[in-house]
């Protein structure tokens, strides 16, 4: 073969190479702006914790009411705690090169199950080689691990490091954790602002058996804007030391609108949000106030510091949102973002009377613009989630739709329906314009 000949085809090989393992731009379609981790921190880092505690937050959010377990007595793989079966995966950028050692502290600390690489329980993978140390990132990554496993310890945690914070990056890791891992849950504690031809990248979130969230931040940004991702916004949670619920307010740090270029998806249509035809942020909301926010262990320095950290921002409950979808599958919910089976879920799980008994409606705080209201607004979303003793959302309906564009209907024996007492969560979009048979004895999912 001809030398030169010979070089052009290897050049045109990595080319190739390089175009399969990294998301290709459409000229002038990708952000201009690298992700950022959307934490805040509550002050400088102590030897002891100062923020939150997991038993407050069980309590506060009906956690401890669940009828699977909590219990730090038994191993992580122990067929009742809450999330068992289940795999959580934390997309971040950047290594944490030191976030198996402060999960073994905080676990500890806070008496959680042992969550480490040998046990099975945790796993830390690099798709691309093993990325540069970043403090910024493994602060975030410190958070989502911890508190992911704080919520749900039954779970699987893996983390997944991209490269770099730059969007194709984050990406090629969501990529691989949608094909490589196994995650039910993926947790993305970062955003870009919006962009142009962002919709582009919608299919990325569009996946059977795979339900995404993202924070929503202050302002219009991705992948929180897309509406196969749960966008969750902000509050502000205050607690007694027990975790008795005092207040919960919409954070000001935090609030949402329409974004400008995706269009409203179908379940906010029905549920009736008055939109302008554009997808609304956020949907659900978490404790996000950094005054007011979660206890974190890292000893990879950050700001000259390590140890205990006060956090907060809206990333603080994109994990956490993530081990509670964790839960509700593990129990046969079934909740994905194809087909926006995971959203229309949540939002059937707000209406009626069923409202009070899924979400705390937080109809005080937010900001001049976007004020919370009852009932869903830009500052909250629907609300943050309560638990009770059957499970965190149930649905009472006599029937429900699993493809209202095919007029397909299935119907459920029994009329109120909760995941955690009966294994199955039953969701789907209301419709009042098309009738259901009466009786059926199958279901099925809204992606089969």
């Amino acid at each position: 073969m001809n030398r030169n000949l010979a070089i052009s085809v290897l050049v045109l090989v990595s080319m190739i190479s390089v175009m399969t393992m990294y998301p290709v731009y459409a000229t002038g379609s990708g952000p201009k702006w690298d992700a950022r981790p959307y934490f805040q921190l509550g002050g400088n880092a102590t030897s002891s914790p100062e923020g939150l505690n997991t038993t407050q937050v069980w309590n506060a959010y009906g956690f401890s009411n669940l009828s699977c377990s909590m219990a730090s007595s038994v191993g992580w793989d122990y067929v009742n705690l809450c999330g068992h079966g289940q795999v959580i995966a934390i997309v971040d950028a950047y290594d944490d090169p030191t976030i198996e050692n402060d999960l073994a502290t905080f676990d500890s600390h806070w008496g959680l199950p042992d969550c480490t690489s040998a046990n099975g329980c945790f796993e830390k993978i690099t798709p691309d080689g093993t990325p540069s140390a970043n403090s910024t990132w493994a602060l975030e990554e410190s958070l989502d691990v911890e508190w992911a496993h704080a919520t749900a310890p039954g779970a699987k945690i893996i983390l997944v490091e991209s490269q770099s914070d730059k969007f194709q990056n984050l990406l090629y890791a969501i990529n691989y954790t949608e094909t490589k891992t196994g995650a039910e849950q993926v947790s993305m504690g970062w955003a870009v602002p919006e962009f142009q031809n962002e919709t582009v990248y919608d299919s990325y979130f569009a996946k059977s058996g795979i339900v995404f969230f993202a924070p929503l931040g202050n302002g219009h940004l991705y992948p929180s804007a897309s509406p196969y991702v749960l966008s969750v916004g902000g509050t502000t949670l205050g607690i007694s030391a027990g975790g008795v619920v005092k207040s919960e307010t919409a954070w000001s740090g935090s609030s949402g609108g329409q974004s400008y270029y995706e269009q409203e998806p179908q379940y906010q249509t029905v549920y009736g949000i008055d939109s302008g035809g554009k997808r609304s942020v956020p949907d659900v909301s978490y404790d996000a106030n950094p005054s007011t926010g979660f206890s974190v262990y890292d000893s990879t320095v950050y700001n000259n510091q390590t140890g205990w950290f006060l956090v907060g921002g809206t990333s603080a409950g994109v994990p956490q949102w993530a081990a509670v979808a964790a839960i509700a599958n593990s129990q046969g919910a079934g909740l994905s973002s194809y087909k926006f089976t995971a959203s229309s879920s949540l939002y059937t799980a707000a209406t009626g009377t069923l409202y009070s008994a899924n979400y705390r409606d937080i109809t005080q705080g937010g900001t001049a613009i976007n004020p919370a209201t009852q009932g869903y607004d830009f500052a909250s979303g629907l609300g943050s989630p309560v638990s009770t003793q059957t499970g965190i959302f149930s649905v009472t309906q006599t029937n429900r739709i699993i493809n209202p564009a095919k007029s397909y209907c299935s119907c459920i024996k029994q009329a109120h329906i909760a995941y955690m007492a009966a294994s199955i969560f039953y969701w789907g979009i209301s419709d009042n314009k098309i009738s259901c048979l009466q009786g059926c004895s199958t279901w099925r999912r809204n992606d089969d």
